[in-house]
């Protein structure tokens, strides 16, 4: 979404935890807490960047004298300008320096860890690399304009401070940031400081750096601003206050909470081009790795929130305890927003052992038996999606629900279940609660998929947290 000035006609400004923590710097936007959140797109970048390294090594180790080639022929065309090459390979340093500096200088801790710990491992991987390719390979003794061998470690540094401070930048220093960067890998090899390989390797290492620290920590691109979720809101007629992100984020989307006009609270997801993504993604693996009926699912910003909406509405109807659905629109500036009323509350899989009553589990239960008779599937129904609200379960995040659900989908979500509460309350008393709440039919036809293949990343990492032997269960 494009930024719009807040408090603009109609629409609350942001309050509370929302509001931004400090001014917009010379090169920093202003910092906001809790804005970071991980992208798909990241992971991609990532899986790209490292089969770009891993050729580029190759082809640097096996080709020098083409290599060479390439880069007398690039000198010959643009070497009629070093002092403006040499300007750009200073800027692009200089600039670089700069955001790492005023990170420091701002007190923005966290972007300060995370540019430290990408230059350790451009240094770290980007030695690696150098000492494949030339097993001598040692550049601190080489001057600023000399010929550093591969990777490029000048323009990786670079790169990875862009790629992790991007999100941070103000507008016009970033698309600057990354047209400096890029005329600066250019003027080493008009310079004859670098060779092609191993400018286009350094590239791919900063960027494929820069990505894994965004993924492992991160990034304020994950969420957009509190403004523009809260102009967005009013252009479709609602109305909060106290909007902040969500201390829970998940990969592909943004979640928000609030409070209505009435004081009651709002959960708010926002789904951009990544949430879109993430789906495209998720459906193509799940139709290679377990070869699932053909079904066509929501692939589309508003047809995701419109497919949670339905399932959620759906569910409720059917007696199972889940969030009030308020509206689900498509924003103006092309993002889609799904608002529920529910509270702000732990998961299940957060709360103390010792206030998981036997009642809890057994409304639980219940409610997935009669999910599964109105023939809905949640499709990732672990302790995580199901919140603790005056004292009772309610199954929330129904985006990857099917209607009209085969039986397979079905056990699918009693096996995640049972392994996720196991992981929770331990293996005898998940088990007995199950038998209880589904019966030993349900739990029978799940046998099948009480393995790991069939679980999702999340009860698998719980599982194994919590000692769980997937098998020994089964």
């Amino acid at each position: 979404m494009s930024p719009r000035r807040a408090g603009s006609p109609g629409v609350s400004a942001p309050a509370g935890p929302g509001r931004s923590a400090g001014r917009r710097g010379l090169l920093l936007t202003s910092a906001e807490p809790g804005r970071r959140n991980r992208r798909t797109i990241d992971a991609l970048v990532l899986a790209l960047a490292s089969f770009l390294c891993a050729w580029l090594t190759a082809v640097a180790a096996a080709a020098p004298s083409g290599d060479q080639d390439l880069a007398d022929a690039a000198r010959t065309l643009l070497g009629w300008a070093p002092a403006a090459w040499r300007a750009s390979v200073i800027g692009a340093i200089a600039m670089a320096s700069l955001v790492i500096v005023e990170a420091a200088v701002r007190r923005r801790w966290a972007l300060v860890r995370d540019l430290s710990i990408a230059l350790a491992l451009v240094a770290g991987v980007g030695t690696a690399l150098g000492r494949i390719v030339e097993a001598q390979w040692i550049p601190a003794d080489a001057e600023l304009f000399g010929l550093w061998g591969f990777p490029e470690l000048r323009i990786a540094a670079v790169a990875a401070v862009v790629s992790v401070a991007g999100p941070e930048l103000i507008r016009p220093v970033r698309l600057g940031a990354g047209l400096v960067a890029g005329l600066a890998a250019l003027g080493l090899i008009a310079l004859g400081a670098a060779l092609p390989s191993a400018v286009l390797g350094a590239v791919a290492l900063g960027l494929g750096v820069g990505a894994l620290v965004r993924l492992v920590f991160g990034s304020a691109a994950g969420l957009p601003h509190v403004a523009e979720v809260n102009q967005a809101l009013g252009d479709i007629g609602v109305q909060v206050r106290g909007l902040a992100p969500s201390a829970r984020q998940r990969i592909g989307a943004a979640d928000f909470t609030a409070l209505d006009d009435g004081g009651r609270p709002l959960r708010i997801r926002v789904l951009g081009r990544d949430a879109q993504d993430t789906q495209r993604i998720a459906r193509r693996w799940r139709a290679l790795a377990y070869r699932d009926p053909p079904r066509q699912g929501s692939v589309g910003r508003l047809e995701q929130v419109e497919h949670e909406a339905l399932a959620t509405v759906l569910a409720g109807q059917a007696g199972v305890r889940t969030p009030e659905v308020a509206t689900a629109a498509l924003g103006p500036y092309g993002d889609a927003l799904l608002v529920t009323r529910q509270p702000d509350s732990e998961p299940l899989e957060s709360t103390p052992v010792a206030d998981v009553h036997d009642a809890m589990l057994a409304g639980l239960w219940t409610g997935v038996v009669r999910l599964h008779a109105a023939g809905i599937a949640h499709g990732r129904l672990h302790a995580g999606n199901v919140v603790v609200a005056d004292g009772e379960c309610m199954i929330i995040d129904l985006a990857a629900a099917t209607l009209g659900s085969p039986a397979s989908a079905r056990d699918t979500d009693v096996a995640e279940l049972l392994v996720s509460t196991a992981a929770l309350l331990g293996p005898e008393r998940a088990l007995r609660a199950a038998l209880d709440g589904a019966g030993a039919p349900a739990l029978a036809a799940a046998l099948p998929y009480i393995q790991p293949a069939a679980l999702t990343p999340h009860t698998r990492d719980r599982a194994r947290a919590g000692k769980v032997k997937i098998a020994a269960l089964r």
